[in-house]
């Protein structure tokens, strides 16, 4: 049911979810929504990626995030171990090889990768490709390639 809640200036009131909590200095906050323009941006080999939905936000199995590839970059095989990772294509075309097969990806492509499973994302067109992606149970993005020491490249 919609609450409502002082503005920061106090001279007025705004309408809210009633999905507040309290934060610094008592002020209610939303602590269930984060606009991309505020998440923490993590530059990796030819990306950059943004959590949104984090442990922060109250997520205990899943992180997910958005990224923007570089166009005409390949980012390093890799696999996580126990994490099922989905991603859903925005902008941009490439494909995405998952195991041995070899997905091509456009605006409105998903694909799956199952856990354990080694896989590589590539650019294939002049433009990024950005896309949303989410791990379960969730992983800091970039951990699993510092790991991934032995596996394959192309």
């Amino acid at each position: 049911m919609p609450s409502a809640v002082k503005t920061n200036g106090g001279s007025g009131t705004r309408r809210t979810s009633g999905l507040e909590s309290q934060g610094d200095a008592g002020i209610m906050v939303n602590s269930y929504a984060r606009h991309e323009d505020a998440a923490e941006e993590i530059v990796l080999e030819g990306r950059v990626v943004r959590p949104l939905v984090t442990q922060e936000l109250g997520a205990r199995n899943l992180l997910l995030s958005t990224g923007v590839y570089e166009a005409g970059r390949s980012i390093p095989y890799h696999k996580h171990q126990d994490e099922e990772e989905a991603i859903y294509v925005i902008s941009g075309t490439g494909e995405i090889a998952i195991g041995d097969r070899i997905e091509p990806l456009k605006p409105g492509s998903a694909a799956f990768i199952p856990p354990g499973v080694e896989h590589q994302l590539r650019v294939r067109s002049g433009e990024s490709m950005r896309l949303v992606f989410v791990f379960s149970p969730p992983t800091y993005p970039g951990s699993y390639e510092r790991a991934a020491n032995g596996s394959r490249s192309r």
